[in-house]
């Protein structure tokens, strides 16, 4: 697992679903558990940059290639902006496409 996650408590990293297997040195997670790990994280100071979304089925997981990225020359709080616009963007898609789905998240400290 990619060192990045060791901020993260157990109970969030077990809720995860580790996407080496893949290549991708990342975790993803059900909507409302990405929603805790963006939520988490935002309150630990660190700026959501992104997300991939991925299909977990009997299949197994793989790429939607659907994502979402935050521009670091938004204004205001770019922690509460990029928290925002990642709750936002899983919302949106849970809406309209069902909870069948990963969400990554890419952050670093603000």
């Amino acid at each position: 697992m990619n060192d990045m996650y060791t901020c993260l408590p157990k109970e969030l990293l077990s809720a995860g679903h580790n996407l080496e297997f893949m290549g991708i040195s990342e975790m993803a997670w059900r909507s409302q558990d990405a929603l805790k790990v963006i939520d988490f994280l935002a309150n630990k100071g660190y700026v959501i940059l992104g997300g991939d979304v991925y299909t977990c089925d009997k299949n197994g997981i793989d790429s939607t290639y659907d994502s979402w990225f935050t521009n670091r020359t938004i204004g205001g709080s770019i922690i509460e902006e990029s928290r925002n616009k990642a709750f936002e963007y899983i919302n949106e898609y849970c809406k309209n496409n069902g909870d069948s789905y990963l969400y990554s998240i890419i952050f670093e400290l603000a």
